[in-house]
């Protein structure tokens, strides 16, 4: 079944997907993001940065890290891949959503950064946060 459109929100949102198409889609849609406290951001990056095999394998990790699309854009599986800052560019694993939120994980140095946030409060269009095209990562 095909979404023909969609009830404009009245109200503000919360404890649901802001994401308008996964909204559509409803609990079949994959692009709804991850939902999680601060803590197990927290948790699952230190879990990918270290050798903790608690949530996934050291194999499955490596895995995550590589580029399984090396004719077209930098990315692994669920991932975009960016290169770090470092002399030797090596690449980073970063994931970004809907709400303005993103995480961006140097396997190779350690170290990662989680940046919880709601570009679309107090509404979609919030256009300075959109002209702002300076990368995140660009500004630590």
């Amino acid at each position: 079944m095909c979404a023909n459109g969609s009830k404009p929100r009245t109200s503000l949102i919360r404890g649901h997907v802001h994401d308008p198409k996964a909204a559509i889609l409803g609990a079949e849609c994959g692009s709804a993001g991850l939902f999680a406290t601060k803590q197990d951001l927290l948790t699952f990056a230190k879990s990918l940065l270290t050798d903790d095999e608690t949530l996934l394998s050291n194999e499955t990790k490596d895995v995550l890290a590589q580029n399984n699309a090396p004719n077209a854009a930098v990315r692994s599986l669920g991932w975009a891949l960016i290169p770090s800052a470092a002399a030797d560019e090596h690449l980073c694993i970063w994931h970004s959503g809907f709400t303005g939120t993103a995480i961006v994980l140097d396997r190779q140095t350690g170290q990662g950064l989680v940046f919880l946030s709601n570009r679309i409060h107090p509404d979609s269009p919030n256009e300075p946060f959109l002209l702002d095209d300076t990368p995140l990562f660009n500004r630590i």
